[in-house]
């Protein structure tokens, strides 16, 4: 992950959603520097990068944000979540060939659109509609919410 990534990680100050929107922007960035180089190495080392910060990314959102979003109760909240985790499984699939992608490849910059487009997506609908669910939370659930987005996210002793 950047140092920009890492100190988005670590500002206790910030809200859930803005630590997820971060993220968002970030992986879409190392998504257009992916696409801007043609050197093997740069492009391995760039993928190694996405798959970490898509797998801390989804472990935040799946054990911390969307259980406070289901805590709504609502159909509408568990359809949503449940969409989202499967664009996570998808995406994840993809993910577990990333060790033997060979980025020298024709196929590479293919499966890396293909990944891109499938994250892209997954954004565009999250901050649509799960960041509006999560804007309606009382503000003690939004406390909560940000307590246990500091406890996922705090270095272990």
């Amino acid at each position: 992950m950047s140092a920009a990534g890492a100190r988005v990680w670590e500002d206790d100050a910030m809200k859930a959603t803005d630590v997820l929107k971060a993220q968002h922007r970030e992986v879409l960035a190392l998504f257009a520097e992916l696409a801007s180089t043609d050197d093997p190495s740069e492009r391995r080392r760039l993928l190694d990068e996405v798959t970490d910060a898509l797998e801390m990314h989804a472990e935040l959102e799946e054990e911390v944000f969307y259980p406070a979003i289901r805590e709504d109760g609502s159909r509408t909240a568990d359809a949503l979540v449940l969409d989202a985790i499967d664009q996570h499984h998808v995406v994840h699939l993809i993910l577990a060939e990333a060790p033997d992608l060979d980025p020298e490849a024709e196929s590479f910059t293919a499966k890396m659109k293909l990944l891109e487009d499938l994250v892209r997506r997954h954004i565009e609908a999250e901050e649509r509609e799960l960041f509006a669910l999560a804007a309606s939370l009382a503000e003690s659930d939004i406390a909560d919410l940000d307590r246990r987005r500091e406890a996922q996210t705090a270095p272990s002793p």
